[in-house]
């Protein structure tokens, strides 16, 4: 029997076309490769054992297959008392597995354990008393969960819980972390849990969502411009899954995050786009007008406009005018792009009304006069674990783990410096990362380049760290973070001496490209000055790079440019070997686009497997030089980036 379960009917929340391509094999899925990565790189796996961990009692269903586990549960629900790991609750068409179900006698408990972090009440709702759209998904899981129970127990009284990483508590035990162990059985991943280590006081929180729950089971849902009561919302989804057929809901915003949209190389592989075949249906698109820009694909649109947009039916950017995004906006400055002059000029672009990118030659000359040689370029890698390393860490402490730094001399030689990783297992990264980028930016004096302002914000981060710790050189550690980063709080402002540069900003007010789309991540942006810059091209087409002439820690005659059937220069992340057997890092990072794991997701994941997996030396290092290698190439990125604008404003 195909049963609407909680999955799927998560899914269906955001919109319920999705229940048709849900798991079919012949539609792609950017979701389905790395659904455990994105739970690694969160901690998920591990806070569901450390929930089960609270409810010693409890006793768990094991039986995959949903007909045993139904069997399983109602056999171990005969107790007036227990308490499940993983019920399988099935009424009807329906179908819940309950990551843990409390039974004492008419009072039932249905709890689902998330790893998001939660600190109050009111995190959770507007002022009217909606659902913020933030926690919607959670809390409509919740609900059906207990839709589906209350119809099973009528005489007893369900209440519906989220159990999440509490912001505000503080392990109070060594050893949490290393409690949990991964070990892969086949194709799954399994943890194993010590009980013989020490849990210290809850780091979980259970919230009650009671309340909330009764006003969405009892309240109204709307599809296809119908209001309906949300057991009919349930029983229309149920059918269609039954049926095998599209509810043929509206398209809007949410479709630009679709999980179904097919790249090329899916299209290749012989795989469909569920998002073409859903819009070609409602809106008659030909193929053709999928390689035109979409208004979702406008940089920085907000949502407002974007729903403007979309119920004109101004679907293309090429719909747009001008006066429509910001007609009386104004510039940052005379030399800067304002959020709608950038948008205006990617319209542009995208549409062949602008044939080169969009450069400010002045702009970056002026950038640029401010710069010392030699140049240093640094990106960092930082994991932030829902169950915290050691006694006296608060959950999502941040850990940065990895930083790469590549130099440009003022005569163009490019040097891979210095690159520093912690692989090993529980031990505390953070003073010796310091200690560690503090030699190494040391040995020369010149500016330090970034890409976007977070390594400031770990910088800082790893400041109020020092401080409070016992580190016997803490003061002379924080006078260095102090040259480099700058604090704009009202009680306390600081500008470094050394202040890095971020070169995201020179991106957001000096330059755009065709090849960019609407993004402005180091990702996008490196493939795209490859394309516009001649030099670079000529540069890194040659197997130079990791030679004397490019000193590199980890390549040895590289070549970093080759070209595609069209010409155009294949992106130089998707050469380097997977992290991960059989999952590329574009692929790993292309569901945390919308997450504070964004860029470093893939990196984050690999750390907790490290930390948690059990595996071999030879595992492990491969993971680790792995590691060397994508962070080695986000710095050459940015000197690539930095080769690529100097040539551009020469031309």
């Amino acid at each position: 029997m195909t049963y609407l379960t909680k999955t799927r009917f998560k899914e269906a929340i955001v919109c319920p076309d999705k229940l048709f391509f849900y798991r079919k094999l012949e539609y792609a899925d950017n979701r389905m490769v790395n659904e455990f990565l994105q739970e690694l790189a969160k901690c998920g796996i591990q806070v569901g054992e450390l929930a089960k961990s609270y409810y010693p009692d409890g006793v768990e269903v094991l039986e995959m297959d949903s007909e045993l586990a139904i069997k399983r549960t109602e056999e171990l629900l005969k107790a007036d008392k227990c308490i499940l790991f993983e019920a399988a609750l099935s009424v009807d068409d329906l179908l819940s597995r309950v990551d843990i179900l409390v039974k004492d006698g008419r009072e039932i408990e249905i709890i689902e354990v998330k790893s998001k972090s939660f600190s109050r009440e009111q995190e959770l709702y507007t002022q009217s008393g909606s659902v913020i759209a933030g926690w919607r998904e959670y809390v409509y899981d919740i609900a059906f969960q207990v839709f589906v129970a209350r119809k099973i127990f009528k005489d007893c009284n369900v209440k519906g819980f989220l159990y999440l990483i509490d912001k505000n508590s503080v392990c109070t035990v060594d050893g949490l972390y290393q409690r949990f162990r991964l070990k892969k059985e086949g194709d799954r991943y399994i943890v194993q849990s010590n009980a013989e280590m020490p849990l210290g006081d809850p780091i979980l929180k259970k919230v009650d969502l009671t309340e909330v729950i009764e006003k969405i089971i009892e309240g109204r849902e709307r599809i296809n411009g119908e209001d309906i009561s949300f057991s009919d919302f349930v029983k229309v989804l149920s059918k269609a899954l039954k049926d095998n057929s599209l509810i043929n809901s509206p398209t809007g915003r949410w479709c630009k995050n679709c999980a179904y949209k097919a790249t090329v190389e899916d299209k290749l592989k012989g795989l469909k786009s569920g998002y073409e075949e859903c819009w070609k249906s409602k809106h008659d698109f030909k193929d053709s007008d999928f390689q035109l820009q979409s208004v979702f694909e406008i940089w920085n649109l907000h949502h407002t406009k974007l729903d403007q947009f979309l119920g004109e039916k101004k679907f293309f950017s090429s719909n747009i005018t001008r006066d429509e995004l910001e007609p009386r906006s104004q510039s940052k400055s005379e030399r800067k792009l304002s959020n709608a002059d950038r948008q205006w000029i990617q319209i542009q672009v995208a549409n062949d009304k602008a044939s080169s990118p969009y450069v400010n030659k002045d702009g970056l000359r002026k950038e640029f006069e401010n710069l010392k040689f030699p140049l240093h370029f640094i990106d960092f890698e930082v994991a932030m674990n829902a169950i915290p390393f050691l006694k006296g860490l608060s959950p999502y402490h941040r850990l940065a783990f990895q930083f790469s730094h590549h130099v440009l001399e003022k005569d163009g030689r490019v040097v891979h410096r210095h690159q520093w990783i912690e692989s090993r297992r529980y031990t505390y990264p953070n003073f010796s990362f310091v200690r560690e980028l503090k030699k190494d930016l040391s040995e020369s004096e010149g500016s330090v380049l970034i890409y976007s302002a977070y390594e400031n914000t770990i910088l800082l981060h790893l400041m109020d760290v020092l401080m409070e710790s016992k580190e016997k050189d803490k003061d002379e550690l924080v006078g260095f973070i102090k040259t480099l980063t700058w604090h704009e709080d009202n009680d306390e402002k600081w500008s470094g001496p050394r202040k890095m540069i971020d070169m995201r900003e020179w991106i957001l007010d000096f330059y755009l490209s065709k090849h960019m789309k609407q993004s402005n991540s180091l990702k996008a942006v490196l493939p795209a000055i490859l394309n516009d810059s001649s030099f670079l091209k000529d540069k890194y087409q040659k197997a130079d790079y990791g030679t004397e002439l490019m000193p590199s820690l980890n390549f040895k005659n590289h070549q970093w440019v080759s070209l595609e059937e069209n010409g155009l220069v294949i992106n130089p992340y998707n050469t380097l070997p997977p992290v991960f057997d059989g999952l590329d890092r574009e692929a790993i990072e292309l569901l945390f686009e919308e997450d504070d794991l964004a860029d470093g997701g893939a990196a984050m994941g690999a750390f907790n497997l490290m930390q948690f997996m059990e595996m071999s030396e030879e595992e492990r290092i491969s993971i680790v030089n792995a590691l060397y290698k994508y962070c080695e190439l986000d710095t050459l990125a940015m000197v690539m980036l930095f080769e690529g604008l100097s040539d551009l404003i020469r031309e």
